[in-house]
């Protein structure tokens, strides 16, 4: 799908081009990586390729709407706009056992709603940045777990989530996302990596369908 014209803010897609590179060449090294890694190397792009400064960055925000929460990234001022980010970084368990994948995925879906219920006080960008290992991304593309739609977004592509998507999760998802909401989601990359990795960024915008 195209861009809509009010779209003529939105981060420049070499930013998140660089994003996946250097996350390439990490993976490859085998650097220890962690949510943390994921989200440095993403500003350190945002420093390098785009109009912004250290001091633009704002870290752990108190959420403006949620009691006790935050948002993992927000930016106050970019061309007129605030940008609201969240991170997820999935990746096996080192032991080797089977890691709660429905919780997993659940707690993804929570950081779509923590976005959506970020207050802005200007026209903004909310973007979720996931990373993931082979062993989420099997689970996602699989078919009967309901979200290969999701996660198999090829880029500029939209979906609106509903209250019936839901519906047809199971209690462990729903309790883990902090229950239904409405979203349109469109993928603003969608990037196969080293090592059994998939990046995927969306941008998150309300939704009032059902």
């Amino acid at each position: 799908m195209e861009r809509n014209p009010g779209d003529a803010h939105a981060i420049p897609d070499h930013i998140y081009e660089r994003f996946a590179e250097l996350l390439k060449v990490r993976i490859e090294k085998g650097v220890f990586t962690t949510e943390d890694s994921v989200r440095y190397t993403f500003f350190a792009v945002l420093l390098d390729k785009g109009q912004f400064k250290p001091e633009d960055f704002v870290l752990e925000l108190p959420h403006n709407r949620i009691t006790g929460a935050e948002v993992d990234t927000f930016i106050s001022d970019y061309e007129k706009q605030q940008i609201v980010i969240e991170f997820k970084y999935h990746r096996s368990i080192p032991s080797g056992k089977n890691s709660p994948r429905p919780n997993k995925t659940g707690q993804l879906f929570n950081d779509i709603r923590r976005l959506l219920e970020f207050r802005l006080e200007k026209q903004g960008i909310r973007l979720l940045v996931y990373l993931t290992d082979s062993e989420m991304s099997a689970y996602m593309k699989k078919e009967s777990n309901g979200l290969k739609e999701f996660f198999d977004m090829e880029k500029s592509e939209e979906i609106n989530l509903s209250l019936t998507f839901f519906n047809e999760r199971c209690k462990t998802f729903c309790d883990a996302a902090g229950g239904s909401f409405s979203a349109k989601l469109r993928c603003e990359l969608n990037n196969k990596l080293p090592k059994g990795h998939d990046l995927r960024i969306y941008q998150v915008f309300p939704h009032t369908g059902i």
